[in-house]
């Protein structure tokens, strides 16, 4: 059962204190079909939708684990100082599974799958299909985000400066890391291998932002296309509310 908090017009200091009470109380305004239970997941969002928290509430839904998300303030800018207090980073996802407070959104589904999931969508050990599940994990943040956001903000540079051999490789990250995804989907059903693993919650974000960003032509990726019609036509994806496109946040006047 996943509970949703929100703590709007809170003071700062009060806010961790209230969250408490109305999860004892029993808050809860979704119609997720999650185990139900005590939750042991805390996950602290944004206001705005479609952040990298999407990806926990996706797993678990898929995993039928119960959760709670938490806004802690509809104004971003108080959302964001009031997360701080819990992880000075202020990013999201923030979760506490248990007492442990836990951020990057890759350790947070492994730990999740691992202490809660009796190991989850991970394929057993002695899998072929192991390999590629940990590197999708991995690969969503560690080298697709990476390549497609230094593509976006080296061409977002104003003066269109002079760009060394280094960087004009960087101008061309997008393409590369869908080109490899393409790829490997050309060969396995899901990038967990055979079946669907967290390794595909983990890779729809960042094929998003490929689009967003840098204005990917899919067309060209019929192997990821398809990926994409699968999972986005799953239950639990569509009971965590994934944004299946970036939607750009409305800005305040």
């Amino acid at each position: 059962m996943k509970k949703i908090i929100q703590a709007a017009g809170m003071t700062l200091g009060l806010a961790v204190g209230a969250m408490a009470a109305e999860t004892s109380a029993g808050k809860d305004n979704t119609t997720s079909s999650a185990t139900k239970g005590a939750p042991q997941v805390t996950l602290y969002q944004s206001p705005t939708p479609g952040t990298r928290a999407e990806r926990v509430n996706w797993l678990c839904e898929e995993l039928n684990v119960p959760y709670t998300a938490v806004i802690l303030s509809e104004d971003a800018m108080e959302n964001n100082l009031a997360v701080k207090k819990i992880n000075t980073m202020g990013t999201f996802p923030t979760v506490k599974v248990g007492d442990i407070t836990i951020v990057e959104s890759g350790a947070i589904l492994q730990l999740i799958e691992m202490k809660l999931a009796n190991g989850g969508t991970t394929p057993p050990i002695d899998s072929p299909d192991l390999a590629y599940h940990l590197q999708w994990l991995h690969y969503a943040e560690g080298a697709a985000m990476t390549r497609i956001s230094t593509e976006y903000l080296l061409k977002a540079v104003q003066g269109q400066p002079e760009h060394t051999m280094q960087t004009q490789r960087h101008m061309a990250g997008t393409q590369r890391v869908l080109a490899y995804m393409e790829e490997h989907l050309g060969e396995h059903p899901y990038f967990g291998g055979e079946n669907f693993t967290s390794a595909d919650i983990m890779m729809h974000f960042p094929i998003k932002q490929a689009v967003f960003l840098n204005k990917a032509d899919m067309a060209q990726y019929p192997n990821i296309s398809a990926w994409r019609e699968k999972v986005e036509s799953r239950p639990a994806f569509a009971r965590a509310g994934v944004q299946k496109e970036v939607i750009p946040p409305k800005m305040p006047r």
